[in-house]
């Protein structure tokens, strides 16, 4: 079980027992409040934070799939964000957009081993999500982030389920940059 804790400025996850014993220590050294868990999380999963937001998946136990949560930390409160499930944890990423306003960014796969999948953005004040558009049906988009008017992804080309390996045969060996107008970003 791990546990997902908020320090001013530290965000960990506890992973061993051992580690637990270290960070308990140091936890019992600080004022009350300071580092109450947020959460626990049963399963691995990817965090990112964000001016006082984290993001992360949880694992729903009864449904066996992860859904993408957002916290707000001057709150403490946790919700779900309203966008679908998926099989395995979420690729989220947090940032600003042009005006500064903390969004979510995360790929959606169609296929169940994580193939065909694009960059999508979730609006945390608006509450939805669009497929942003350098999104492309022949290439996997996915670890996409945001920072003001800048897109930076990971692109896998021509992985597919029906050749798996094709990852593996160096078809992500080296950054791409391309530019994209921020405003056309979005579909």
């Amino acid at each position: 079980v791990l546990l997902l804790i908020v320090l001013p400025l530290i965000i960990g996850l506890v992973a061993s027992n051992s580690q637990a014993v270290e960070v308990n220590d140091f936890l019992t050294r600080l004022p009350a409040g300071v580092a109450d868990p947020i959460t626990s999380l049963p399963r691995d999963a990817p965090i990112s934070a964000h001016k006082g937001t984290l993001a992360w998946s949880k694992w729903d136990t009864q449904k066996l799939n992860y859904r993408l949560m957002l916290t707000t930390v001057k709150t403490g409160k946790s919700t779900q964000a309203k966008v679908g499930a998926r099989t395995s944890p979420f690729d989220v990423t947090l940032g600003p957009d042009p005006k500064g306003k903390t969004v979510a960014l995360y790929s959606r796969c169609r296929n169940s081993d994580n193939t065909k999948c694009d960059a999508y953005r979730y609006d945390l004040a608006k509450k939805s999500e669009r497929k942003l558009d350098f999104s492309r049906s022949d290439r996997d988009e996915v670890w996409p982030s945001q920072w003001q008017d800048r897109y930076a992804w990971v692109e896998q080309r021509g992985r597919s389920s029906d050749d798996p390996s094709a990852f593996s045969k160096g078809n992500c060996d080296a950054p791409l940059t391309r530019p994209i107008d921020s405003d056309e970003a979005v579909k």
